[in-house]
């Protein structure tokens, strides 16, 4: 037994010296250094087991990675390329034309339909101001129509020509300040034009001279003329 064990000491011995002779072998080549043997150290530190779930772990993760960057940059590209990015952008300024055309049409739109509004009421206005005219100059001529047969007021203006420029103008407002002027201004136009000049003569002062024009022209907006003689 003692004999088994010294041989067995002196294979061991022998094989560690080889290994150290080996070891000083591979330093002595520059085959070995402490970064390799803490290499070779790191290697042999987790088991096959940590080793393989370590792989697996890898493997899952890398093909993550690749399914996601196949989501972004494949057919469902997340960054559309610069094509259809440029694409988009011409989209995108077309539908902003298209926008300002429409609201600019729209406030075209108002501002005519404001204008038609407008006009509109000024030919109302208009023809309503044309009908009461018209009214009004019908009326007239109906009036005068009805004073030339009128056998009384004919005798009351034969009676009047005779009476002198003061005498008539004295007449004359007296129906004014009753606020009879329209029958006044009858009265002048059934005149000749000689008998008419004499009592507008007797006129004479400022505020009268108006009173005369603003008969003249009460007149003249009736569309009549003075009688000749």
């Amino acid at each position: 037994m003692k004999t088994l064990w010294n041989i067995m000491s002196v294979i061991a011995i022998a094989h560690l010296l080889a290994l150290i002779g080996f070891g000083g072998f591979l330093f002595q080549s520059d085959r070995i250094s402490r970064d390799r043997l803490e290499a070779v150290r790191a290697v042999f530190q987790p088991t096959l087991a940590e080793e393989q779930a370590a792989l697996d772990q890898a493997v899952k993760d890398g093909t993550a990675s690749v399914e996601g960057v196949s989501t972004i940059n494949g057919n469902g590209s997340e960054e559309p390329s610069a094509g259809v990015a440029q694409r988009i952008k011409q989209l995108q300024t077309v539908e902003e034309l298209v926008r300002e055309r429409e609201l600019r049409f729209d406030r075209d739109r108002q501002l005519l339909m404001s204008t038609l509004s407008i006009e509109h009421r000024k030919l109302e206005q208009e023809r309503v101001e044309l009908d009461a005219e018209r009214t009004a100059f019908t009326e007239m001529i109906q009036h005068q129509k009805e004073l030339r047969e009128d056998e009384q007021f004919q005798k009351m203006v034969d009676i009047l020509k005779g009476l002198s420029g003061k005498d008539l103008k004295a007449k004359f407002d007296a129906l004014l300040q009753d606020g009879k002027m329209e029958t006044v201004v009858d009265i002048i136009d059934a005149f000749d034009k000689r008998t008419a000049q004499k009592v507008l003569k007797e006129y004479q002062t400022a505020e009268e001279n108006i009173l005369a024009a603003d008969l003249l022209i009460r007149i003249k907006d009736r569309g009549l003329t003075l009688g000749t003689p």
